[in-house]
């Protein structure tokens, strides 16, 4: 009897899980292998682009975190399967325009949540990709400390549509340092705005919101600071 106590002990002993022991943490970020069509491609006229990384990811807030410039007016889908997501317009792309999508922190890798540095997808649906770019920081008039999250908009001046109407003609977000920049900016004349944009809609609510504004328009035909 103490004999078969003794194997029916070890038996389920035995049959008691150990957990493995860990590998070395995953401090890489996704890397891009594919994207459909090609990144800065020209004369786009799709509908869908992909993205392909050499590892499984993750959304994170993407419809927040991914911004579109110029702003489109209709919205789109995504999907995420495995190492790829694909993003799908419902509405066709403006004619002669280059577009350029800031994932920002939307796209992580799904074991640590590693985030791919400056993730950018740019193309143009007409021959030529506008180049023109401005950058600068964002910081608060009473403490003069940086700003972060904070909405920078481009209007073109002049036109119908302003900083009350909105959506801007490009838009982006201040990082941790304040910082910002706006790239493949079409040449024009435009207005720039700072909104503390708290309901996210991309207008300003004088009474509710914090803004800042250039009181001259800026000619953008090259890189500006």
């Amino acid at each position: 009897m103490k004999y078969s106590w003794l194997l029916l002990f070890l038996a389920v002993a035995c049959a008691n899980p150990i957990p493995p022991t860990g590998g070395p943490k995953d401090l890489d970020p996704p890397v891009i292998i594919n994207t459909q069509p090609t990144n800065k491609i020209l004369n786009f006229d799709g509908s869908e682009i992909s993205l392909e990384f050499d590892e499984y990811i993750k959304e994170e807030n993407l419809l927040t975190q991914l911004m579109i410039t110029p702003n489109l007016k209709t919205p789109y889908k995504y999907k995420v399967n495995k190492n790829k997501i694909t993003l799908t317009f419902e509405e066709p792309f403006d004619s002669a325009t280059t577009y350029t999508f800031n994932f920002r922190e939307g796209v992580k890798d799904i074991t640590e949540g590693n985030v791919p540095p400056n993730l950018k997808f740019v193309f143009s649906t007409g021959n030529f990709l506008d180049s023109a770019s401005i950058s600068g920081t964002v910081t608060s008039l009473m403490t003069k400390e940086p700003l972060e999250d904070i909405t920078i908009s481009l209007f073109v001046h002049p036109d119908t549509v302003d900083v009350f109407t909105g959506p801007p003609r490009y838009s982006t977000k201040s990082d941790k340092e304040g910082k910002y920049i706006i790239e493949n900016v079409k040449n024009d004349e435009y207005l720039v705005y700072a909104i503390d944009d708290l309901n996210r809609n991309l207008k300003l609510e004088s009474r509710t919101e914090g803004y800042g504004f250039l009181t001259a328009h800026l000619t953008l035909d090259d890189y500006i600071t």
